[in-house]
């Protein structure tokens, strides 16, 4: 198997966006971006989060209510979280195991060169951090131990 560059196609299910039930303090969220979006604020607003259609729409539409320096130190840990609990779904957990030793890029072209790696002409020249595909090869380590 070849590195995998971009959570599209046969891949989507490693997208944040794909759907999938994780549960947070008796909270059901459909995807880990509902999640994520939920967590930048107080558990007021969780249960918003949890049916909302467009959670990262929202997240924007509230942003005076979060603290942005805050949620940039505590971005990582959260989405870590979230992604261990979307993993504990046996299927997906077992296509992750699958995807063996492979490079996983969150190839976007949206400039998202902190989560992924933008591969549109404009940032061709700059390589994206990809915390979203390391921190899923670090899941996949976790439950190969």
């Amino acid at each position: 198997m070849s590195d995998i560059l971009e959570f599209q196609g046969e891949y989507r299910w490693l997208s944040n966006f794909y759907p999938v039930t994780i549960e947070y303090e008796g909270i059901k969220f459909p995807s880990v971006e509902h999640f994520y979006q939920a967590m930048k604020f107080s558990d007021v607003y969780w249960k918003h989060f949890a049916t909302c259609k467009h959670p990262k729409r929202e997240s924007r539409n509230k942003s005076e209510l979060f603290d942005n320096k805050t949620w940039t130190c505590r971005r990582v840990g959260v989405m870590l979280m979230g992604l261990r609990l979307k993993f504990q779904n046996p299927e997906l957990r077992q296509k992750l195991i699958d995807t063996g030793n492979v490079q996983l890029v969150e190839g976007n072209y949206w400039h998202d060169n902190f989560w992924g790696n933008c591969t549109c002409e404009k940032c061709a020249d700059i390589e994206g951090v990809n915390m979203l595909g390391n921190i899923l090869m670090y899941i996949r380590e976790e439950i190969n131990e």
